[in-house]
């Protein structure tokens, strides 16, 4: 049987943060650039959400946003229309930037995900929350620190509190994690300031839910990954390499198969401790020693005698002769460690 077909159509994708955790990276490329497994990270999210049905998202940008721009274009090259909204000279934060871009949603109900996100959500089962009368519909997840993050409370199907705000009672509430994927409706987002910053939790969320409005709660058991970190990145390219297909079934057959170790050269190469993949176009010099867990982009010249585990090395990056890397990603003459 086929799906129904999606009523939402229209998506907002974050993309203005800094990537603080990512420096000295993000000096040169904004975070949702990263290259990952060969394509700009926000590359994923974007043909993630034309394949789910979305045919127009507003993107909005604030720092190296002119990149974005130039990479990502009208959109046209994902299956979608993008729409693009700068945020100068300040960062509007995770509600501003969405209130000020709400004009261009037609007063219509819309997704809104983070750009380094990865998960392999069906969008049609949030919306349905949507449908049935929610004004607000968030994916969570149960996480055993979910208190850390800022802890979702939720009975069944409905949100009751968030940071501890919000519905009273509910001892019997399961606790959660927000995964940064919801879907709203207009007037929602509305309860925003109309001008600068704001946060869609503090300003919208918890006091919707102390004026008694329905926000849906929609569990999450699947794949879920905020690349945010280095650590966050590269534990998210381990679990790709061992299998895990992020959007599901949407996720690209090319890059399903580089679970178990294939490569996407498809060559056999001396040295290798699989899992790991490797651009057909990499240069590895002699007694290299690459893996467990790496991936190495297209453009990659690796030196003679590493030594690398547990790292990426992303687009045209230079690994010089004798060099040891484990745990950490190299772009251009940058490295960063995870922690």
């Amino acid at each position: 049987m086929n799906p129904p077909a999606p009523i939402i159509r229209r998506a907002m994708v974050l993309a203005a943060g800094l990537g603080t955790r990512l420096r000295p990276i993000t000096h040169r490329i904004p975070k949702p650039l990263l290259p990952f497994f060969g394509r700009p990270l926000i590359a994923w999210t974007l043909r993630w959400l034309a394949r789910s049905g979305v045919r127009e998202v507003v993107i909005n940008t604030h720092h190296l946003g002119d990149q974005l721009r130039r990479t990502l274009g009208d959109g046209a090259a994902f299956g979608l229309g993008a729409v693009w909204s700068d945020e100068q000279p300040e960062i509007l934060g995770t509600g501003g930037g969405v209130r000020k871009a709400l004009e261009h949603f037609r007063n219509e109900p819309f997704f809104i995900i983070n750009s380094d996100t990865l998960i392999d959500l069906d969008l049609h089962l949030l919306e349905q929350c949507l449908l049935q009368g929610a004004a607000a519909a968030m994916a969570v997840r149960s996480d055993p620190d979910a208190s850390r993050f800022g802890a979702v409370s939720i009975r069944g199907k409905r949100v009751l509190r968030i940071r501890g705000e919000g519905i009273s009672g509910g001892d019997a509430a399961e606790e959660t994690m927000f995964t940064g994927i919801h879907a709203v409706t207009p007037d929602f987002i509305r309860r925003l300031p109309e001008q600068g910053p704001s946060c869609i939790i503090r300003q919208a969320y918890i006091p919707a839910l102390r004026d008694n409005e329905t926000i849906a709660a929609l569990k999450h058991d699947g794949y879920w990954a905020d690349l945010g970190s280095p650590a966050r990145v590269l534990a998210a390219a381990r679990d790709i390499l061992h299998g895990a297909r992020p959007f599901g079934e949407n996720w690209p057959e090319q890059f399903a198969a580089l679970a178990g170790g294939r490569w996407i050269s498809g060559r056999e190469t001396p040295g290798v401790i699989p899992p790991c993949a490797i651009a057909g176009d990499a240069r590895i010099g002699e007694g290299a020693i690459i893996g467990p867990d790496v991936v190495i982009e297209p453009g990659v010249i690796a030196g003679e005698d590493i030594r690398v585990r547990r790292s990426m090395l992303l687009d045209g990056a230079r690994c010089p002769d004798h060099a040891s890397l484990d745990h950490a990603i190299l772009y251009g003459g940058m490295m960063v460690k995870a922690d």
